[in-house]
């Protein structure tokens, strides 16, 4: 609840009015909410003028000259409710604006995707991702913890542009605002969806020189020009991951149409977080005339199953198993599976770097001379 108490004060011996504005910020429960964005505008000369709420939600605006007020606030996680409008007639006037959980499944991949906007650090994105790894639902407590995580101004620019798009009034979206403090949003924001697919598509070309394309006795020297093509596709729902991967390569050598044929490889990827640290998933792929191995045209069928744990917000830890098939035009005696079973640890650095490092089992029963 957003509880307001608007003052008319007039200077003694003088013309000139000022208007204070104060109240206390709440949020779900009642409880006296820090960090909230407080506006204020003028109806009459559409000024607006900011604060943040103090330790027990706390505010106070003045301004200059008597006129019609607009006012509203805002805290990232929460969903503003309707613009409270104020008229300074009245000696005290009370008025409350519900601001309730807005419902984004990860807060945190919201923040993240604009890193680059919101200049985040290194430090500030492993601290994210450790507040993300830590919990299954996100309420006040864990909005607090990122609120303290970013700097003033970041909260601000991220409270005040991801406002939900079913809370924004039109008022707030067509005004041109002049904040005084804290710093300006957009006059004009753009609300993202906090949850949407990532596509992304690709392509190259690239030219290779081969001195035993056959892997024969006798190696054959050959030119060739590759053309390749991909996209990848990835959805995140609550704790799901959906990921699709396709990579297709077209392949044109000299002296020899063997390789001139082309090569798919797809994959689709499905994983869950079943508690707050701990991951299973599942993957199968086909690779169609290529090999990742051995420069073999074989076909590849594989199936996945894996188990992570989140050490930090950084770093994990992976066991996996994968049951492969290999299947050989020529001949097809070669025809075999190659269980495996592995680990794997991985760390994220910065906000789009990782290292990692991991080794497997893998028992090969094709012949691929």
């Amino acid at each position: 609840m957003l509880t307001l108490l608007v003052v008319l004060a007039t200077q003694t011996g003088r013309t000139a009015i000022t208007d204070t504005i104060a109240g206390v910020v709440s949020g779900p429960g009642g409880r006296p909410l820090a960090g909230a964005i407080v506006q204020v505008t003028s109806a009459v000369t559409g000024l607006s003028r900011w604060q943040t709420s103090d330790a027990a939600g706390r505010f106070t605006i003045y301004f200059p000259g008597r006129a019609q007020y607009q006012l509203t606030a805002y805290y990232f996680g929460l969903v503003r409710g309707p613009v409270v409008p104020l008229w300074v007639r009245d000696d005290a006037r009370a008025a409350s604006i519900r601001l309730d959980l807005a419902g984004f499944a990860n807060p945190i991949d919201t923040i993240l995707r604009r890193y680059g906007v919101l200049g985040l650090t290194g430090d500030q994105i492993t601290r994210l991702r450790e507040v993300a790894a830590s919990t299954n639902s996100f309420a006040l407590p864990e909005l607090e913890r990122v609120r303290n995580i970013l700097t003033a101004s970041q909260w601000s620019r991220l409270s005040t542009e991801l406002v939900p798009a079913a809370a924004m009034p039109r008022q707030a979206r067509s005004a041109a605002l002049v904040p005084a403090d804290p710093a300006p949003p957009a006059a004009q924001r753009q609300v993202p969806v906090p949850k949407r697919p990532d596509l992304t598509l690709y392509t190259g070309v690239s030219t290779v020189y081969e001195t035993n394309l056959t892997h024969a006795p006798a190696g054959l020297d050959a030119y060739g020009v590759l053309l390749g093509v991909g996209g990848d596709f990835r959805y995140r729902a609550r704790h799901t991951t959906l990921e699709a991967q396709y990579d297709g390569v077209f392949r044109r050598y000299t002296g020899t149409d063997l390789w001139n044929v082309p090569g798919h490889d797809a994959s689709v990827a499905l994983s869950h977080r079943v508690a707050r640290r701990w991951a299973v998933g599942a993957e199968a792929g086909i690779a169609l005339n290529g090999s990742a191995e051995d420069r073999v045209l074989r076909n590849e069928y594989t199936a996945e199953a894996n188990l992570e744990y989140r050490l930090t917000g950084a770093s994990r830890v992976e066991v996996y198993s994968v049951y492969m098939l290999k299947r050989y035009p020529n001949p097809t005696g070669n025809n075999a599976s190659d269980p495996r079973v592995g680990l794997k640890y991985r760390r994220v650095l910065g906000a789009s770097g990782t290292w990692g490092v991991g080794g497997r089992y893998d028992y090969n029963g094709a012949d691929s001379s």
